[in-house]
């Protein structure tokens, strides 16, 4: 018996839709929290009180978008390294940018 891909599931179409509006706000909060101050993925679910697993898709989603980009890296707390996320589309002609400040 074949198995349905989840995008022939009405029900998990209907779902989509219905948690539409919710991923839009926790993509505006993302993008309006960066404004303020540039941050890892990490320090956003932390920041937002959002769990990771909600702040990856959203912040990968407005990368796609261009309203935000990833530029250089800072040490997490365990030493690891992470993008910094900043606000607007980035550098996208192959040249190097100015840094920006770090909090």
């Amino acid at each position: 018996m074949p198995t349905k891909k989840k995008a022939d599931n009405p029900n998990s179409s209907a779902a989509l839709e219905a948690n539409k509006p919710r991923r839009q706000t926790q993509r505006q909060r993302i993008s309006d929290r960066l404004k303020v101050v540039p941050s890892t993925r990490d320090q956003l679910s932390h920041d937002l009180g959002m769990p990771i697993q909600s702040v990856c898709p959203n912040v990968d989603a407005l990368i796609r978008s261009g309203e935000i980009h990833e530029e250089g890296n800072r040490e997490t707390s365990n030493g690891c390294a992470a993008a910094v996320l900043y606000p607007g589309p980035g550098n996208t002609n192959g040249s190097i940018s100015g840094e920006h400040p770090h909090p």
